[in-house]
C-alpha cells in the first residue's frame, strides 16, 4: 500500500505564505484560534519547532491557496499561490500576426 506523507511547512514557509496571502499575524492567529504572540513563536525559527502547530498552520495556509514546495537538490523550500486550474492547453493561442 501506498502512503502519500503531506508536507508539513517550515516556521519560514509559514512567514512567507502569510505575505503572499497578505495576511497579518492576527489573521493568522484568529484563523488558528490563537494568540497573535502564538504565531509569532511559531514563525521563530530560534525557538525550534511545534509540529501540530506548523501543521494546523500548513493546512490553514493550503485552503486559502497556497502551495508549500519542499526542497530539492536545486532549491530551497518555497511557496506560491494556487494558480488557474485549467491545463495550459486549454488557453486561448495568441493570434498570429498577419502582417498587415
Amino acid at each position: 500500500m501506498l502512503t502519500i506523507r503531506r508536507m508539513i511547512a517550515t516556521p519560514a514557509q509559514i512567514k512567507a505564505a502569510r505575505a503572499l496571502l497578505g495576511w497579518s499575524t492576527e489573521d493568522l492567529a484568529e484563523r488558528m484560534g490563537l494568540a497573535r504572540n502564538s504565531i509569532t513563536r511559531l514563525e521563530n525559527e530560534s525557538l525550534g519547532t511545534n509540529p501540530s502547530g506548523l501543521a494546523r498552520a500548513t493546512a490553514i495556509l493550503e485552503a486559502a491557496g497556497v502551495i508549500f514546495i519542499a526542497r530539492d537538490i536545486v532549491a530551497g523550500d518555497g511557496v506560491r499561490l494556487a494558480g488557474p486550474r485549467a491545463p495550459y492547453e486549454t488557453q486561448p493561442e495568441p493570434e498570429a500576426d498577419t502582417g498587415a
